[in-house]
């Protein structure tokens, strides 16, 4: 979460603070503030599954811990991945972030199933 806050503070709260107080109003700053949420979203996720990961037992199985892998690496490769995509199919930069909210609220989605699954079998 610390490396989440840093990446918001330095990309994209002065971005934001130094262009949006300006007099003429671009909705690359409605863009940024949107890309700034699902990065959010992202980070906590991610958070999340590395705790599960560092968490992770024997009990749990090897499915789990696949299933844990692969979602683990997909959401580090994000980024790229994504970028490749929007550079291949020449999306526009709303199409973009359209895309990156999907892709992240997929991988959201799939991290909290795993979290709920896994947590659900630790016994106290």
């Amino acid at each position: 979460l610390g490396w989440g806050f840093a990446e918001l503070v330095l990309t994209r709260l002065v971005f934001l603070w130094v262009g949006a107080r300006g007099v003429e109003f671009d909705w690359k700053y409605i863009q940024k503030s949107f890309d700034a949420n699902i990065s959010l979203l992202h980070f906590i996720s991610l958070a999340a599954l590395v705790m599960m990961w560092s968490k992770r037992n024997v009990s749990h199985g090897a499915g789990v811990t696949g299933v844990l892998s692969l979602v683990l690496v997909l959401a580090c490769y994000k980024g790229l991945l994504v970028s490749a995509a929007a550079q291949m199919l020449q999306l526009s930069s709303w199409a973009k972030l359209l895309q990156e909210a999907v892709m992240t609220l997929c991988l959201s989605l799939v991290s909290l199933q795993l979290y709920l699954g896994v947590t659900s079998l630790d016994k106290y």
